[in-house]
């Protein structure tokens, strides 16, 4: 779960625990990645494979 968290951390995706926990919609995951940070998204590659 933290690899995730993290994964959609470094892609500006607001994705909490408690999305994995409890379960998340279609519509409540569609609204995370229309809210994502752009910022956040643009790193490199690389930084992610880290991960």
């Amino acid at each position: 779960m933290r690899k995730l968290l993290a994964h959609a951390r470094a892609h500006g995706i607001p994705l909490t625990a408690e999305h994995l926990i409890f379960g998340a919609t279609r519509a409540e995951l569609e609204i995370l990645l229309d809210r994502r940070n752009p910022d956040a998204a643009a790193t490199p590659a690389a930084s992610v494979a880290a991960e």
